[in-house]
């Protein structure tokens, strides 16, 4: 199930005609009159209830009842799209090894490691196929990252920085992009 993020939250202005704090009536403990001021902001939901702002806010429930409440708010939520769309990560799962011989695997760089964490910055376009291991990579100022396996091929992007955390033994091929090659 895709992520969810919430973007915005806001609260509503309510009718200019609301009624002032001495015609609310009702129970208030002493606190709660205290956050009512005759400056205070009221505001409004969808649902049309009324409440106050402040650090205990109240909620106008009728003409002459009031009853202590969070303020209401409107939230927008979307869906966040997978971090290799995100950040322009190009992957294929378990290619064939039609495929392989198609790009030249066999052809590129070695790289190997064993368990360990550290961050990473790609110069340039590269091209990595995991041979043997995997690797979780979590884009740079995100909270969100992206597992990559043996028998995936991955191109990174280009000034694209990231922390790369191995789980064990990982070995991977890979090789390097020239600007405008394709």
């Amino acid at each position: 199930m895709p992520a969810m993020l919430v973007t915005q939250t806001r609260l509503q202005p309510a009718a200019a005609s609301l009624p002032e704090r001495s015609s609310f009536k009702g129970t208030r403990s002493t606190q709660q009159n205290s956050t009512l001021k005759s400056s205070s902001q009221f505001f409004t939901s969808s649902t049309n209830l009324r409440t106050v702002g402040g650090g205990s806010s109240r909620l106008a429930i009728g003409k002459n009842h009031c009853a202590t409440t969070a303020a209401v708010v409107a939230v927008t939520a979307r869906v966040l799209r997978p971090v290799e769309e995100r950040f322009k990560i190009h992957c294929e799962k378990n290619i064939s090894k039609e495929r392989m011989e198609e790009l030249g695997i066999n052809k590129w760089s070695k790289w190997e490691s064993d368990k360990c964490v550290f961050p990473w910055e790609w110069k340039v376009d590269e091209e990595v196929f995991i041979v043997k291991g995997s690797v979780q990579v979590t884009p740079e100022d995100c909270k969100d990252s992206t597992w990559f396996y043996a028998g995936d091929y991955v191109r990174y992007p280009k000034w694209f920085s990231a922390q790369l955390c191995f789980d064990g033994p990982f070995e991977q091929r890979y090789r390097f992009r020239a600007y405008g090659e394709d």
